[in-house]
């Protein structure tokens, strides 16, 4: 149990998570409870991760990892769990079996879908820009819109009728925005 007065370490985080806790979030040394994703959110997941893992049998330049924690910043610490990150280094499953890493992925994709998801994107991103990740994906379930933030220039936003493409992190990858947010086969309404 953590005193309510002390700040909540990395170590208490990771712990936590080992526990099976799930949809937290550390900022500044403070735990935050997230609400569980929503349908959409489900939606988002299924379908990027099924473009991405066909990205990733032919071109082998990365790995994706989904809700592993990035440890960002120490003292207090903060460590924020997105949907997916992807890593591009020499040893490619370096990343895969941790529950908090302190590596620095090279995409990061956050995904808005409940109330408290979308009020902390700000905060987040900027947490991301700080530690120096270099490319953030904000996918926004309510407008169904892609922010797509790149290393260098603007951030773009992606509408229904655009295409959201992988550089310069996974080069050639693309998926056209209205696919992420479609409902799995299975599905029937």
């Amino acid at each position: 149990m953590i005193p309510a007065s002390a700040p909540v370490t990395a170590q208490d985080f990771e712990e936590l998570l080992r526990s099976g806790e799930r949809w937290l979030d550390l900022t500044g040394g403070r735990l935050i409870r997230l609400e569980p994703p929503d349908e959409q959110h489900g939606n988002v997941v299924f379908n990027l991760s099924k473009a991405v893992a066909a990205y990733l049998r032919k071109h082998r330049e990365a790995v994706a990892c989904f809700d592993v924690g990035l440890w960002l910043s120490r003292e207090p610490d903060t460590i924020h769990c997105p949907a997916m990150c992807c890593f591009k280094s020499s040893d490619r499953f370096t990343e895969v079996d941790k529950l908090v890493s302190e590596s620095r992925p090279d995409l990061v994709v956050e995904i808005g879908s409940t109330a408290d998801r979308r009020e902390g994107l700000r905060d987040r991103l900027a947490d991301y820009r700080a530690a120096g990740v270099p490319t953030v994906w904000v996918i926004d379930t309510v407008t169904q819109h892609v922010h797509q933030h790149l290393p260098e220039g603007r951030p773009q936003m992606l509408k229904q009728q655009d295409v959201l493409t992988g550089e310069p992190v996974l080069p050639g990858f693309s998926i056209p925005v209205p696919q992420l947010f479609a409902d799995p086969p299975w599905v029937v309404r």
